[in-house]
């Protein structure tokens, strides 16, 4: 069960990537003339994609529940991007061939628009569920019973806060 969870979340991810590798292409192609032959873009999206589930995995982003995620779960995605946009740039200074690396800022802009994309769908994802499992939590006047072993009036005044 949790390896299918990871399947679909890559897979979510993947897709992400894509749609925003064609928007951002789609821009390129209305802003200017195309910098790169067809196959450049081709080649420019395998890697791209490699590197960023490389370091994304490196970093075990997936590997969280994301029902449960908090702002440092987010916060590591960021940073992953960060180093998958580094590594992408390092690598766009090594022109393999003409015609098949992007330049610098369109490097950026992909990685900067694939970072917001993939929060904003765990985001949505976190509110779809919670939408999805009210009707659980409305039958007890949304409380939860909770236990907190050995937190005193702490813990006490915890739950109170939590619910």
């Amino acid at each position: 069960m949790k390896s299918a969870r990871r399947l679909i979340l890559l897979g979510v991810d993947f897709a992400i990537l894509l749609f925003v590798y064609l928007v951002n292409g789609a821009l390129i192609y209305l802003s200017e003339s195309l910098p790169l032959k067809p196959l450049g873009y081709v080649i420019n999206f395998c890697v791209f994609a490699l590197v960023i589930f490389a370091v994304r995995s490196f970093l075990k982003i997936y590997s969280n529940v994301w029902r449960y995620a908090n702002s440092s779960i987010y916060l590591s995605i960021v940073i992953s991007d960060v180093i998958a946009g580094m590594l992408i740039v390092i690598l766009g200074l090594f022109r393999f061939a003409d015609g098949f690396t992007l330049p610098l800022w369109q490097s950026i802009s992909f990685v900067t628009m694939t970072d917001i994309v993939t929060l904003s769908s765990r985001f949505v994802y976190r509110i779809y569920y919670k939408y999805i499992h009210r009707d659980s939590r409305e039958e007890g006047n949304g409380k939860i019973n909770i236990a907190i072993i050995g937190a005193g009036q702490v813990g006490t005044l915890l739950a109170e806060e939590l619910l």
